[in-house]
């Protein structure tokens, strides 16, 4: 400790420590009108309570995995739907019986691995623990943004177990669960816009280049349907005929405050950027194209290494016929030629009709 006298005639008492965050010298002081042994052991005193109080505020908590998960829980929860939260709680607390106790330093990725591992050996589905995993990244950002954790451990340091060839099917697809568990993670993540187009493209069944070229006045809300008479060409980024011709696809109601909301935003996004204002894409990028394939496609492996936007499309034909929609409607929907592709799909049942054909052959009696 040291003193200064002050012009004013007053005593400065001042003390260094060190920032246990930063490691950088900063100072305390107190001010006194008189100097003498006793003020000096008393002040000396005050400096050191004032500097154990600046020192714990600044000292990051270790806190468990539970604590981190309560926290997250309850910023997550201002966000989300009712029903979204309630079915991420539901993935998360698997993971918090696991390591719920566990100091949050101390985890490391070989934990989580091993603990993913195991779930897969229980018979827990890939798209269950692809949420699980997806849970576990956010709640380890969460960590690094609040101070808890000076860089994340686990980023690109969990896998899933990988499927045998022969659990793989011949087209990739996405269940309800996992293609939710898809969307909260965009919306949650700050992609709102990628969101909407990951829903629509899963809803509509149309070829990434489909939608990415469709403008606002293809769109009727009164009739349901969007005209597909273009595609945009990701390999020469120019407009072109659709694969099998123009068609006109049809939507659900619940779809029409998604594209409304879409258009909101791109008009907006053209004010903001001082564009033509004749540009009526739904989807564009931060110039005059359409959103760009290559960048939509990188921030849903950040969800899962191995998807890509075709998953969609092959999500949204699954889904009809699990719905048990004639092959010949879905062809038209989604473009195809013929219906040779939807019959193939037709012959590797989802999880839910597998589950369903299981129990039906179980009642099954002749007499």
């Amino acid at each position: 400790m040291w003193i200064e006298e002050l012009p004013n005639g007053k005593f400065k008492y001042v003390e260094r420590y060190e920032d246990p965050l930063t490691g950088k010298t900063r100072k305390v002081s107190l001010t006194s009108t008189k100097r003498n042994n006793r003020v000096e052991k008393e002040m000396m005193k005050r400096l050191l309570k004032k500097i154990e109080q600046k020192k714990s505020r600044n000292v990051i908590e270790d806190i468990t995995f539970n604590e981190l998960a309560d926290e997250w829980l309850k910023l997550y929860q201002q966000r989300v739907k009712a029903s979204t939260y309630v079915t991420t709680e539901r993935h998360l607390n698997s993971v918090r019986n696991e390591f719920g106790a566990y100091k949050l330093k101390k985890l490391v990725p070989a934990q989580f691995n091993q603990y993913l591992l195991q779930r897969h050996a229980d018979g827990i589905s890939a798209g269950t623990l692809n949420i699980c995993k997806s849970i576990i990244n956010r709640l380890f950002k969460h960590a690094v943004m609040y101070g808890y954790l000076k860089d994340n451990p686990i980023r690109d340091n969990i896998h899933l177990p990988a499927q045998s060839k022969s659990q793989k099917p011949d087209f990739k697809y996405l269940e309800r669960e996992e293609l939710k568990g898809l969307i909260d993670f965009l919306s949650d993540n700050g992609y709102e816009e990628y969101a909407r187009f990951t829903l629509l493209m899963a809803n509509l069944g149309t070829r990434f280049g489909e939608l990415a070229a469709v403008r606002f006045e293809d769109i009727d809300f009164e009739e349901n349907k969007i005209n597909i008479d273009r595609a945009f060409s990701q390999v020469t980024y120019e407009f072109q005929t659709p694969k099998t011709g123009t068609r006109q696809i049809y939507f659900h109601d619940d779809m029409k405050p998604v594209l409304r909301q879409q258009i909101k935003f791109a008009k907006m996004k053209l004010l903001r950027q001082s564009h033509d204002k004749n540009n009526t894409l739904l989807f564009k990028n931060a110039g005059k194209k359409p959103i760009v394939f290559d960048t939509y496609n990188r921030v849903l492996k950040e969800f899962n290494d191995e998807i890509s936007s075709h998953w969609l499309r092959h999500t949204y034909i699954s889904l009809m016929v699990e719905q048990g929609v004639n092959t010949r409607i879905i062809a038209e929907q989604v473009g195809h030629a013929d219906t040779t592709m939807i019959d193939k799909i037709y012959s590797h049942f989802t999880q839910t009709m597998k589950q369903q054909q299981k129990e039906m052959q179980k009642q099954f009696k002749v007499l």
